[in-house]
């Protein structure tokens, strides 16, 4: 007798599992980094260990269902475009730092229901500070073109979704369905 086991694509390779990619040192003159900002003006929160079967509404969802529903302006779940699952991680701007350092507070440990996953919540503030920060990146990112909404940046005013603005420069388009574009 002879068992096949499928991996799962949301998942992670095991041999991936606990090693860290190094990020690219941030240069001093990029203006979306937050190097010199005072820790109280900082208001976008880096969500990670999201369960990687999590989708976009799921997530708001729980967000909202937690108390701040009118509290964020940015919200972003990046998607690993080839298995269509999130990629462990969300940024989430909120209206102000007293409120970023609640929610920071409610999801630090907080396990996330629905899925059988093990993985335990964790906050820390993002790299890419404040809504303008946040829109600026993501408007000319290929990835605010993808042509699936729900793998897109989202920006909210007072709790209600707004369309995202268009790009201040030309843009490259992202891949559409797992498919990578030639250089």
């Amino acid at each position: 007798m002879v068992m096949v086991v499928e991996e799962d694509p949301c998942e992670s390779p095991k041999e991936d599992r606990g090693r860290r990619r190094q990020r690219p040192k941030v240069d001093e003159r990029d203006h979306f980094s937050t190097r010199y900002m005072q820790p109280e003006m900082k208001t976008t929160v880096m969500l990670r260990n999201i369960p990687n079967k999590y989708t976009q509404r799921m997530l708001l969802d729980v967000i909202r269902a937690k108390g701040f529903d009118s509290e964020f302006n940015f919200f972003y779940l990046p998607i690993d475009f080839r298995n269509r699952c999130n990629m462990g991680y969300a940024f989430v701007n909120f209206v102000d730092h007293d409120v970023a350092m609640k929610f920071m507070n409610a999801f630090e440990g907080y396990k996330l229901e629905g899925f059988n996953s093990l993985k335990v919540c964790q906050t820390g503030f993002s790299r890419i500070q404040g809504l303008d920060a946040n829109i600026n990146h993501y408007r000319n990112s290929p990835v605010n073109y993808v042509s699936i909404p729900e793998y897109r940046p989202l920006w909210f005013v007072g709790g209600k979704e707004m369309p995202f603005p268009g790009p201040s420069q030309n843009t490259r388009k992202a891949p559409q369905h797992g498919h990578r574009p030639r250089p």
